[in-house]
Parts: structure tokens; sequence; C-alpha cells
């Protein structure tokens, strides 16, 4: 047999002990990795030591309406915080956002507490059929370390084949309690990250 497809098999299933553990201190709002999302965001990533994706979680980005139709997998380093967004099946993005910050305060808004899509710091516009997008964020310009809880906002616009568009957030606390359904979610850094 292979080493490397030795390798590959051992990391995915030591990965998928840890994952199963959840991963404490992120409230309801985070889900573990779920096995649908292990080979994307381990592919993705080239990740080579199973402490690498310790702290690994995927959040579901919903439509208004309740619709997933993409999800934002978040894990860290020591330096990096790593985060993959990918479309659900029968949807492509035109644009994702992302915003990270220590507190709730950091994240850039405008009016009665509105996220400000135009300001956040990673953006992207896509102009094929993207399904994937990827941001590092180096955690020294978020003034935290591993082992802090940071807050994020993800946003995606997504296009599917009849050419209807969505907006959706990633599963979390809404910014205002009416009106405006923007959320944002916590995650804690794993002190492990490598």
């Amino acid at each position: 047999m292979n080493l490397s497809l030795i390798f590959h098999s051992l990391v995915v299933m030591v990965f998928l002990g840890l994952a199963g553990m959840g991963h404490p201190g992120n409230g309801d709002s985070l889900d573990p990795i779920d096995n649908s999302s292990i080979n994307m965001f381990i592919e993705a990533h080239m990740l080579g030591e199973a402490t690498s994706i310790r702290g690994a979680v995927c959040v579901e980005l919903r439509t208004p309406q309740e619709l997933t139709v993409a999800r934002v997998c978040l894990s860290n380093t020591s330096d990096s915080l790593i985060v993959h967004f990918q479309a659900e099946e029968g949807w492509v993005f035109s644009e994702t956002q992302l915003a990270v910050a220590a507190t709730l305060e950091g994240i850039p808004k405008i009016g009665p507490g509105i996220p400000a899509l135009g300001q956040f710091a990673y953006k992207s516009a896509h102009t094929s059929a993207s399904t994937e997008q990827d941001y590092s964020v180096a955690l020294e310009s978020l003034n935290v370390s591993p082992g802090s809880e940071i807050i994020v906002a993800a946003h995606v616009s997504v296009i599917n084949a009849a050419k209807e568009e969505e907006g959706a957030w990633g599963r979390g606390k809404r910014f205002v309690e009416e009106g405006n359904p923007a959320t944002y979610f916590s995650y804690m850094l794993d002190q492990d990250g490598e």
C-alpha cells in the first residue's frame, strides 16, 4: 500500500476522532466539521499534521429563508486563521465577504449596527463559476493569539443555474433584532494550532 495513502487515511481517522469531540466555548452557532466537509477542508489546505486541524469547525451560510447555500470552515495555526468558503451543490459564488475582529465592535458597521459589507477587509468578486474561496488572516493583525475568542462575519452572494441570486450569512446571532438579517458568530482559536 502506498505510504502517502496510509498517511492520508491516518490523518483523516485522527481528524474524525478529534472533530467528533466538538469545539468547546463556541456556543450553538458553530458545528463540528462534518464528514462531507472533511476531505474538502484537508485537500484545500494540504494539512499534513492532525494537530493543525484540531479546532476546525464549519458553519452554514443561510439565506433569510433559511436555505443553506454554502459553508465556511475555520481553523488556525499558531499565527493565522484559515478560512475556507465552499458553495453547496448547485450554487456558485458571485461574491464572498469576510470580517474578523477581536470584538464585535471591530466588525465594520453603519447606522444602527448593520455590518458594512463594502468595508469588510477580506472580499472577492467571482466572475467565473467559483465554488471555493480561501482567506488567511494573520492573528497579529487582530491583536489576538491562540486561545482567544474572535468574532466572525461571513457573507456570500450566490447564483444557481436558474439564475436565482441569494445572499447568505454564517449562522449565528443577528447584529440587529429586526430588519437586516446579517449575523455573526464567535470562534475560539485553538491553543494548539501549529
